[in-house]
């Protein structure tokens, strides 16, 4: 392998002789040797680059060090040694606690007065993110109800229920759907007691003419052998329609269907 004459000069720079000398050795077929120009550096000049080395990285951790500690104290001087922080920190102290005890504890109650009013900031604002997601809940609690007894409709169902709430307030109390009007809950008159989501939902769709019909479904026994159209109570249809459709659920659209048909035909019923 032959060296180029770039990386020869280099080599021969390095111990003190020319090129074209160290070429000539490189090439000589006889045994040579380099006198080399001794060692490059001293034991005293190594011990002095180590130190200087050590010492350059010992301040570089120092430095970093009490800048960080700066930083979580809320310090703020041009100090960089541990040295400086530590007369800055006994300062501090001495300042700070040199006071007489009537003037410490004051300044005690005003500290704790601050964080309890961040905290009470704090609750608050937790309180008011609880009710916002409480209310989001109850208003998608009562729109998946609606959706479930919801029967085939003339309008598309968000409309239906758009439309349905314009008029009623729907909200969830111990785990039971009650509807408002106006404020009011809308209660029997008879026994006082809240009407049931269905019912209420039902006949308004009856009286805004927002059900589907389906064609070819005669009267009289068109809900079964039993017949329903005969009915005057809301409370005995409910209990007669369960009879016929063991299976089913008043919350179903299928009843909302059947109770639409059967209060079209019975104008005037009692609870």
């Amino acid at each position: 392998m032959k060296l180029n004459k770039e990386f020869i000069s280099k080599i021969a720079s390095v111990y003190g002789i020319t090129a074209e000398d160290l070429t000539a050795k490189l090439t000589s077929e006889k045994e040579e040797d380099i006198k080399l120009p001794g060692q490059l550096f001293t034991e005293e000049e190594l011990k002095t680059r180590d130190s200087s080395k050590y010492n350059e990285g010992k301040e570089a951790k120092e430095e970093m060090l009490v800048k960080d500690a700066k930083k979580q104290l809320g310090y703020d001087f041009e100090g960089k040694s541990f040295e400086q922080f530590l007369s800055h920190h006994n300062d501090n102290l001495k300042t700070k606690y040199s006071k007489n005890s009537n003037e410490r504890v004051g300044e005690l109650e005003k500290d704790i007065d601050k964080l309890k009013r961040t905290y009470e900031q704090e609750i608050e604002t937790l309180k008011g993110s609880n009710t916002d997601l409480l209310g989001k809940y109850k208003k998608q609690a009562a729109r998946n109800t609606l959706l479930s007894i919801m029967p085939e409709t003339t309008l598309k169902s968000d409309a239906i229920i758009t439309l349905f709430n314009s008029e009623h307030q729907v909200e969830e109390e111990n785990g039971k759907m009650i509807v408002k009007q106006n404020g009011e809950i809308m209660k029997d008159a008879k026994t006082t007691s809240p009407l049931e989501l269905s019912n209420i939902f039902n006949d308004w769709l009856v009286k805004e003419n927002y059900i589907k019909t389906t064609p070819g479904r005669g009267t009289g026994s068109e809900f079964g052998g039993e017949g329903l159209n005969g009915i005057k109570s809301i409370t005995e249809f409910q209990k007669q329609w369960q009879k016929q459709n063991p299976d089913q659920s008043l919350n179903t659209p299928k009843y909302s269907e059947d109770y639409a048909k059967w209060r079209k035909d019975t104008p005037e019923v009692t609870a």
